[in-house]
């Protein structure tokens, strides 16, 4: 992968959708956006509650972290089909 320089405009959307996602965070769950990322990546976030505020702070991930990283990694909420 080939690092990108951002220009200035980039950087500045970039710091603006981390502020998005990090008053999403603190408004609906009462926790700083990088204090959500660190429990989501650890896959300690239940992700499969329909409706509740983990599930609108999830729809903001794409503005915090890379899409790529979006998928939810395997926790002890989510069905396993190991035996």
């Amino acid at each position: 992968m080939t690092d990108v320089e951002l220009t200035e405009a980039d950087q500045k959307r970039q710091a603006e959708n981390m502020l998005a996602f990090d008053f999403t965070c603190r408004h609906y769950l009462g926790v700083p956006g990088a204090e959500f990322l660190r429990a989501y990546k650890a896959g300690t976030i239940n992700t499969k509650s329909p409706d509740t505020p983990t599930q609108r702070v999830l729809t903001m991930l794409p503005f915090a972290i890379d899409p790529e990283a979006t998928t939810p990694p395997a926790s002890a909420d989510t069905e396993r089909t190991e035996k």
